[in-house]
């Protein structure tokens, strides 16, 4: 690819941040909807305890992912935008990669979530395995692939679409009578194979061929490691809740945990519109000497103006949930207002963490990421047996507020490290 494209490339992106930010807000709005509509349909169906293991499989299953799906998409972007490397070549290494991972991570997912939550079987535990790190990841790595090469809201559309007949799936099969935790895995995992084969057609038109797997580029496994490792840990830190409260045996209070973590994360949908709509802009603009902090800053003063607001109506407005969905959901009110704010913390982190990725710290975004996830799963391990639901909040506050503050410290003395002119410019100015 030759330097001119991957400029054209970059200004596609910057120009339709307008479009872009309307299909984010879809697709993240979708997900809300699909979340909420998993609840009011598969609570009142399932036995008590088998929503929360349900939940507690992908947040197992997720830091695996990181290796399989997010890592490697990561990799997809930074290879072609910024390296400017060819897609067929990065493509290649890329689904190499995806093969190797999953040798390991395919087994060690099912064995980890089978002696993890002994109530769900282990044939949904395998289907539901399968499904997030082969054909998801499959499936979301073609997508990057055509979102790299310029075709970003194509590739929106495509997961709007997954959406969209996932949710499909689930509707059908509740008022038809015969929703299941084995029946919609099953569903899932035939329309995620469906996409993998559209995104891949679509994609071999960006690419050489159908994409196949190919040599591995040089530089390649210790990017995705390092992007992996970090959204792993960040992933750990985020479910990690779930799953101790799952070990521990409290559950039917982690069908309230899990409910309520799912409701409150509709009042951070605008700053996460906003953090995903500004990815690409806050990566060129930190790469460059135009003042990173104060990028970063006015974006999480943007996102604040919404979410602030949005944590403060979720709190007041929490009481009213049982009246619309129903007195299954009234153990989740408390819940919700204390979340809230852990949720807002780790709303504002994306945007400083996508400042270091800009700055080329991405050793020490990783550094940082792992730091925070150990803290919050030592926080869990401690706290959740004891005090239950209370434990796992105790301990996602105390570990989302500790990450928004050391990466935070982070940014702002690699910035000055790196550009000190301009850091002491902007001091005396």
């Amino acid at each position: 690819m030759s330097g001119a494209a991957s400029f054209k490339t970059v200004n596609r992106f910057r120009g339709n941040i307008g479009l872009r930010t309307l299909l984010i807000g879809i697709h993240e709005g979708m997900g809300i909807v699909a979340g909420v509509a998993s609840l009011l349909l598969l609570l009142p169906r399932l036995d008590e305890g088998l929503y929360g293991a349900y939940v507690a499989v992908f947040a197992i299953t997720g830091p695996l992912a990181a290796f399989s799906v997010t890592g490697l998409i990561l990799t997809t972007f930074e290879s072609i935008l910024h390296q400017q490397r060819h897609p067929n070549a990065v493509m290649q290494s890329c689904l190499t990669i995806l093969l190797r991972v999953n040798i390991v991570a395919v087994p060690l997912a099912v064995l980890v979530c089978h002696t993890s939550i002994d109530i769900l079987p282990l044939v949904d535990i395998v289907t539901i395995v399968g499904t997030e790190l082969v054909l998801t990841a499959a499936c979301f790595l073609f997508v990057s692939l055509i979102q790299a090469s310029g075709k970003f809201e194509v590739g929106l559309l495509i997961k709007i679409a997954v959406m969209l007949t996932r949710l499909a799936v689930l509707i059908v099969l509740a008022y038809s009578g015969y929703l299941t935790i084995t029946k919609l895995v099953l569903g899932n995992a035939i329309v995620m194979a469906v996409f993998a084969v559209l995104a891949a057609v679509l994609a071999s038109k960006t690419t050489v061929g159908f994409p196949m797997p190919g040599p591995i580029i040089e530089g390649h496994l210790s990017s995705v490691f390092l992007y992996s490792t970090g959204i792993a840990a960040s992933i750990a830190q985020n479910d990690g809740d779930k799953v101790f409260m799952q070990r521990a045996g409290f559950n039917a209070e982690g069908d309230s945990y899990a409910t309520a973590y799912r409701l409150a994360t509709i009042a951070m949908l605008p700053m996460t519109v906003i953090g995903g709509s500004t990815y690409f802009a806050t990566l060129e603009h930190s790469a460059t000497e135009r003042r990173p902090v104060q990028t970063v800053v006015k974006y999480c003063q943007a996102a604040a103006s919404f979410g602030v607001p949005c944590t403060l109506l979720g709190w007041f407005g929490a009481p009213l949930l049982p009246y619309f969905l129903g007195d299954a959901f009234r153990p989740s009110v408390t819940m919700i207002r204390f979340l809230l704010p852990a949720l807002f913390f780790r709303s504002l982190t994306v945007f400083v963490m996508n400042g270091l990725l800009g700055l080329g710290a991405n050793r020490l975004r990783s550094i940082l990421l792992v730091s925070a996830s150990v803290f919050a799963i030592a926080s869990y391990a401690l706290l959740v047996p004891m005090y239950s639901w209370k434990g796992a909040i105790m301990g996602s506050f105390a570990s989302e507020l500790l990450m928004l503050l050391i990466s935070s410290i982070a940014l702002h003395r690699y910035a000055a490290s790196r550009f000190p002119a301009r850091h002491r410019r902007t001091k005396a100015g």
